[in-house]
């Protein structure tokens, strides 16, 4: 569940939020530890794309707590939230500015990111996502070009890999389960397919250390996205498997 924590310069002169006035903050949903688990997983997938390209949302965890006063009593409780980058300060970062152009097809995009974004949407099993329609999707573009801007995702909680209690499948694609995978890329070039994936083969171990050295996630979840993530891996590594991601790649964009 995402909130915004509103901050005064002048209280957070010379801090970690130093010029920092708004910031995304998400949080578990409800009380139950498994929405904590699921806001962990989602700050480890954020993390694994920043370990596959700077051209990312940085996050950054923390342990909040919540006090409720009510008539009687005072009832808190700790839990994991993470802090999203602000576009703005993300798009600076590299160099560039925001990008709010609607109905702008994919293709016309930076191509060789695009394709690591949709082999990364493929990794963790999430199709809520559009370029498009920039649904969960910030494009960034360099000012002095104004070309071929930068597709950057985000919210990834309906993904496959998190596998959250209130996601669904898309009745879209004709998936049985969230955890079902579907490519949504558009890329033909397979060579240019096979430089993403090896992208994701240099970046394995670090990826899976991630997962398996995070103390707040259950041995159980380190099990399953563990699970999840060889899978993928065994998928991209297969004979010939460009092929078959070639073969249902589309054209136009939905």
């Amino acid at each position: 569940m995402p909130l915004r924590m509103e901050m005064k310069k002048k209280d957070v002169k010379g801090t970690l939020f130093d010029k920092q006035t708004q910031l995304k903050v998400v949080t578990h949903c409800r009380k139950l530890n498994v929405y904590e688990q699921n806001t962990i997983l989602e700050y480890l997938v954020y993390k694994s794309l920043n370990v596959l390209t700077d051209s990312s949302y940085r996050v950054r965890p923390m342990l909040v707590n919540y006090v409720f006063q009510g008539e009687k009593k005072i009832d808190s409780v700790q839990k994991f939230a993470f802090i999203i980058e602000r576009t703005k300060y993300m798009a600076e970062r590299l160099g560039m500015k925001n990008f709010k152009r609607i109905n702008y097809h994919a293709n016309r995009t930076n191509i060789d990111h695009m394709n690591l974004v949709d082999v990364f949407q493929y990794m963790i099993g999430n199709t809520d996502y559009s370029v498009f329609k920039l649904h969960n999707m910030k494009l960034v573009v360099d000012p002095e070009t104004n070309r071929f801007p930068v597709a950057v995702p985000f919210d990834f909680d309906w993904s496959g890999i998190i596998s959250a209690a209130y996601a669904k499948p898309n009745p879209m694609f004709g998936t049985k389960k969230v955890g079902d995978r579907i490519y949504r890329g558009f890329e033909l070039d397979a060579v240019k397919l096979l430089q993403v994936f090896d992208r994701f083969n240099q970046k394995r171990d670090e990826i899976f250390e991630l997962f398996e050295n995070e103390p707040l996630l259950k041995k159980s979840e380190k099990r399953r996205v563990k699970g999840y993530l060889e899978e993928f891996y065994r998928i991209i590594n297969k004979e010939n498997a460009v092929y078959d991601f070639i073969k249902v790649s589309r054209s136009l964009e939905v």
